[in-house]
């Protein structure tokens, strides 16, 4: 067993997260590239805090970020165990108040559980701001729960009650417009990203960003710092990388030190909202889309579930999203290496009409 912490940048703060299972640590690192090993708090020189000497052992932290509109993080704790009745406990949670393919979401007295794998769950209690963690032993090789559902899901939902929504979509800008591309895993954001790099373009993100507003009210689009991550097909267009793609689970990703362009992007507006398809056609294009089938293409990929009231919070700020920007079809085509050329075009040309 090892005691280690992580330190995550997570937008402008950072997130902690310690775990007594190095195979624990080693599912979220290869989960979210970007997470790197410290050492434990009480051996780290980082000072100490007025509030933390003399305080009593804490559990795993993750420190959240202080966004636009707020000026103190608030403090999601974490602790993974592996001798709770796992079996006996998912048995007892009832009818889930949500549920998807792989993931069910209850609520249980005064906690929010989240349940995946074969009997594993994260126990989240919201007004004490801790999760509890349990693995069973046959998801104890599954990174994907132990990463994605069991720490990454309530992060999500812990940054949703703080008035943060999360928004499955790549970006960067052209032209002094902010891009957004959003669509399913495998229809080309990632591919746009690295396009955008490779002209120089400045970044916000590949896969993941937040919505809020700041305290006048306006919507500010917050990035999540992850490594760019494309499949095979798509990495043979971009073939000045070919050294420095890293494979991981049948993805190819390229480490921010290896990051060209105009570097990451601060907190920015909405702009073009495009959802990408490949086409065989020679030349890329773009068709306007209407509202309403951009709110239908959003949601399955954003508005993770949840209970009815925190969902109905995260379409409506979704909805306003949609009207703050100008949504486009996307067909992928051949010329890849010539995207930005197109975007640069269809930017200057809505300049132009208004």
């Amino acid at each position: 067993m090892t005691d280690a912490r992580l330190h995550m940048s997570v937008l402008s703060r950072s997130a902690y997260v310690r775990s007594d299972e190095g195979r624990f640590l080693s599912a979220i690192r290869e989960a979210f590239p970007h997470l790197e090993a410290s050492p434990r708090p009480e051996a780290s020189s980082r000072p100490e805090t007025p509030a933390e000497r003399g305080a009593p052992p804490r559990s795993d932290t993750a420190s959240l970020p202080a966004f636009g509109n707020s000026d103190t993080p608030r403090t999601l704790a974490y602790r993974y165990t592996v001798d709770r009745k796992s079996d006996l406990f998912v048995d007892s949670l009832g009818t889930p108040i949500a549920h998807s393919q792989d993931f069910n979401l209850y609520h249980w007295k005064k906690s929010f559980v989240v349940s995946a794998g074969v009997r594993s769950f994260a126990q989240c209690f919201w007004e004490d701001a801790r999760v509890e963690v349990t693995v069973h032993p046959d998801d104890r090789e599954d990174d994907w729960v132990v990463a994605h559902r069991l720490f990454f899901l309530p992060l999500l939902e812990w940054m949703r009650r703080e008035g943060y929504y999360p928004l499955h979509a790549s970006g960067f800008e052209v032209a002094g417009k902010t891009i957004l591309v959003s669509g399913p895993s495998g229809s080309g954001k990632s591919t746009s990203s690295l396009a955008a790099l490779a002209a120089g373009a400045p970044f916000l993100t590949d896969d993941t960003l937040f919505v809020s507003r700041d305290r006048e009210g306006k919507l500010v689009l917050n990035p999540f710092p992850e490594p760019i991550k494309i499949g095979r097909e798509s990495a043979r267009w971009f073939p000045r990388w070919r050294e420095d793609f890293v494979e991981r689970h049948g993805k190819f990703s390229l480490p921010d030190s290896r990051l060209p362009g105009g570097g990451r992007m601060a907190n920015c507006s909405p702009g073009l909202l495009l959802f990408p398809s490949f086409s065989r056609e020679k030349v890329t294009r773009f068709e306007p889309m209407a509202r309403p089938e951009a709110m239908v293409r959003l949601l399955p990929q954003s508005a993770i579930p949840s209970t009815s009231d925190v969902l109905q919070s995260h379409m409506d700020l979704l909805g306003d999203f949609v009207e703050a920007s100008d949504p486009y079809f996307f067909r992928f085509a051949e010329d890849v290496p010539d995207l930005m050329t197109h975007l640069d075009r269809l930017v200057r040309s809505k300049e132009r009409s208004n």
